[in-house]
């Protein structure tokens, strides 16, 4: 069980406590307890909180579109290397993601379930940048948008 207790100072402290009683015939007869101080831990947590907050809102709000996806590998020898990307699943995006891309309610979804003819361009690059973690910044157009994107 946790509790907060305010020091005189006016800081709050949170501690983690743990209490065990003996009873006897119906009566608490002995009781012996712990407490540890676990406030770092809350402070950790609510920096964390606020971080994640500011983060989202940024995310949230750039104009640029922006996504984080995971590769998928072919089900061969390939999968073992990583040397095949066959797919990429969108993980995260923004809106401003959905507004350029048209790729509304694509979190969750793989590029080729949204867009059977994506060049596969795509693919091989963002497997590559996955596979060596080297950040590559290019131009490249969609045919099925009909649009060029500029991608960093």
């Amino acid at each position: 069980v946790e509790s907060a207790e305010g020091e005189a100072a006016g800081n709050t402290i949170y501690f983690s406590n743990s209490l065990t009683g003996v009873v006897q015939g119906g009566h608490l007869l002995r009781v012996w307890g712990t407490q540890r101080d676990v406030t770092e831990r809350h402070e950790t947590a609510r920096a964390l909180r606020a971080s994640e907050a500011r983060y989202r809102a940024l995310f949230d709000n750039v104009g640029d579109g922006f996504c984080v996806v995971r590769m998928l590998y072919a089900e061969d020898e390939d999968r073992q290397t990583g040397e095949r990307p066959t797919d990429y699943r969108i993980v995260a995006a923004n809106p401003a993601f959905a507004r350029h891309t048209g790729l509304v309610d694509g979190v969750g979804k793989t590029v080729r379930e949204m867009v059977p003819t994506i060049e596969p361009f795509w693919i091989e690059t963002y497997g590559r940048v996955a596979r060596t973690g080297e950040a590559e910044r290019f131009e490249s157009y969609v045919a099925a948008w009909d649009r060029h994107f500029e991608v960093y």
